[in-house]
């Protein structure tokens, strides 16, 4: 359904007055934008001020109904028209102190058409007329109870169906100054240009927007007018039984007295939404289901989500912009199901979608080498895990070891039996021909072979551990309980203990003590750990924690999924897996924090399905597990 406007404004030629009229004809821009239809406006300001500054407050109400209007290309037009007027009384709210001092009044009348579905709403005794098989009635009649002079707002929404065959009329106040038989002449195809400056006198000023059907000629010629782009229908309703509602918008504190006339303007709009009924056949109707209403609610709240999320993107806000689009989706899950706005649904979740990836931050890496490759190694090696030392890559699983001297680029495979429970490793920190094990419950020096007398138990006990951090000269490890415990003492390795074995003293044994505040709060099983001085817990729920001297400090909540976490003490950055997206993050360690931001997300995929990774000391190389290898690539 095509409706051609006709624009007209006619102002008070008195140099003496400020009166100020005008219209606005937005109709969509591009495809996306086709779904929400046209969108009209017609208003006027008197007041103290000149015409040239009532006409910049008019415009830019009028950009701001428009652009709100146009910004979320799929929702619903009622959606967008709700959305847009919230925006506009935003504004109207900040004109308070303008609107007292210069003893201004203003009307609006703002609609929104899509195939044969309008929505209108307005301020002041602004009008608008139907025609319908030959008869012209009131949609909005004049009487409007007249506004708080330090109050003004759009306060309802009317709603109903139109023919092909109708013609619309949207106008200021002044316009019920005009004989009808002259608006049936002009809704009939005799244009108002010619004719309505004749009652310039009559009028002062006046502003309108005729919409007539598309396929309507003038004397047996297309009628001279400019066309706008034309409108596609989505869907095409019968056109029987037009009907006509209101619902209440979200609204400034009024006082009693308002509210007395926001009651009159109700009744006042009861009532002439009866009389349509008899006259035109517009009447009231309920809103759907309950579940239907829901669903219109969440549209609304994920329209209100994508806006607050944006903003906190544009301050690096990750954290709690993550926090949003976790509800996001969840308000998304419930509206799928409910099984409403199909097409919305859609768009949302493309809406969604953008929204990630605009925020990725994406460096694609387009070049791998690999390091180490063991798939001829041992056909029953398959490693878990890998770590960096000096010149070496050491890969390993629960009871296996692969040494990779990466210097002569060769390897070798040391098998310690299947009484072996490794769960951790890393290079000894003071030699570093030697490897420290943690198996669950005991600290192993390895020194590369595989009998017994190579392996020196350093500490031992009942307790089981998942994950073994170092730390100038104190282990941190990880417990079941997700705590964190530091292992220290005097003489804690084997190279020392020799060292005393002549004096009358053994050496002193490991002390292990809880490193983490009782009160220290963990929101969830902890799956990996990181060590610079202060230590970042990474829990299940895809957050880290960074905790300073055993209390939680700063926390930094991600949508990806996450299973491994990275850095050393020189590093600016923190780093983290997510195999599942492919990708690994970059953090920077200020940014742990409610405010936290990622810095970039490094792409790959063969970084998907990847177990562990590495950084080297100059944040340089990146260095992952996949399988049975080792690839690298440079930041």
């Amino acid at each position: 359904m095509k409706f051609i406007p006709e624009e007209l404004t006619i102002l008070d030629s008195s140099p003496l007055s400020s009166d100020y009229a005008e219209t606005f004809v937005y109709a969509p821009a591009g495809k996306n934008e086709e779904a929400l239809g046209g969108l009209y406006v017609v208003g006027q300001i008197q007041s103290n001020k000149t015409k040239k500054e009532n006409s910049q407050l008019l415009s830019e109400l009028a950009a701001i109904i428009k652009n709100e209007y146009y910004r979320n290309t799929v929702i619903t037009p009622r959606v967008a028209f709700k959305s847009a007027l919230r925006k506009a009384n935003k504004f109207l709210e900040e004109q308070k102190t303008l609107v007292k001092s210069a003893s201004l009044k203003i009307t609006v009348l703002a609609a929104a058409l899509k195939s044969n579905n309008i929505h209108l709403a307005r301020l002041g005794p602004a009008v608008a007329f139907i025609f319908r098989n030959n008869n012209l009635q009131y949609i909005m009649p004049p009487n409007a109870p007249p506004l708080n002079k330090t109050d003004i707002s759009f306060e309802n929404i009317s709603s109903g169906e139109v023919l092909s065959s109708d013609g619309l009329l949207l106008a200021t106040p002044q316009i019920h100054k005009l004989p009808e038989a002259e608006i049936i002449q002009h809704l009939k195809n005799v244009p108002f240009a010619s004719r309505l400056k004749e009652y310039q006198t009559t009028f002062k000023s006046v502003a309108l927007v005729a919409l007539r059907p598309g396929g309507r000629k003038r004397g047996g010629e297309d009628a001279a007018i400019s066309p706008v782009t034309p409108i596609t229908p989505v869907i095409t309703l019968a056109p029987t039984n037009p009907n006509l509602t209101s619902f209440d918008l979200p609204e400034p504190r009024r006082s009693k007295v308002r509210n007395k006339y926001k009651l009159a303007l109700l009744v006042i709009l009861v009532a002439a939404g009866s009389i349509a009924l008899i006259v035109v056949g517009f009447k009231f109707k309920k809103e759907g289901a309950a579940d239907k209403k829901e669903a219109e609610s969440l549209v609304e709240e994920m329209i209100q989500l994508k806006e607050k999320t944006n903003s906190l993107l544009a301050l690096n806000n990750e954290s709690e912009a993550s926090e949003l689009i976790g509800l996001w989706q969840e308000k998304l899950d419930r509206l799928n199901r409910l099984n409403y706005f199909s097409t919305t649904r859609l768009g949302l979740a493309e809406d969604l979608d953008k929204i990630l990836k605009s925020r990725q931050k994406l460096e694609n890496i387009d070049r791998l080498t690999t390091v180490v490759g063991l798939e001829n190694n041992s056909a029953n090696f398959d490693p878990d895990s890998f770590t960096l030392g000096k010149n070496k890559i050491i890969v390993y699983n629960r009871e296996t070891i692969y040494k990779f001297d990466i210097n002569r680029r060769e390897g070798n495979l040391n098998v310690l039996g299947k009484n072996s429970n490794i769960v951790s490793a890393l290079e000894h920190p003071r030699d570093p021909e030697k490897i420290i094990l943690l198996e669950k419950n005991k600290l192993v020096e390895y020194a590369g072979a595989n009998d017994s007398e190579n392996q020196n138990i350093v500490w031992d006990n009942g307790a089981e551990f998942k994950n073994l951090g170092y730390y100038k000269d104190t282990f941190y490890l990880l417990g079941e309980n997700n705590l964190v415990y530091k292992l220290t003492a005097p003489k804690l390795f084997s190279e020392t203990s020799e060292a005393t074995t002549a004096t009358t003293s053994p050496p002193a044994q490991p002390e292990l003590t809880q490193w983490t505040k009782k009160d220290a709060k963990i929101n969830s099983p902890v799956l990996d750990m990181a060590i610079d001085g202060s230590i970042y817990l990474l829990e299940s729920d895809n957050s880290v924690t960074e905790f300073v001297n055993g209390a939680s400090k700063g926390r930094l909540k991600l949508i990806e999924a996450v299973t491994k976490i990275f850095t050393l003490p020189n590093h600016k950055n923190i780093y983290l897996l997510s195999p599942q997206e492919g990708l690994i993050l970059v953090v920077d360690k200020n940014s742990v924090d409610a405010s936290g931001g990622i810095k970039k997300r490094l792409s790959h995929p063969e970084l998907k399905d990847a177990k562990s990774f590495f950084i080297n000391s100059q944040e340089r190389a990146v260095y992952f597990l996949k399988g049975k290898t080792v690839y690298s690539f440079e930041i």
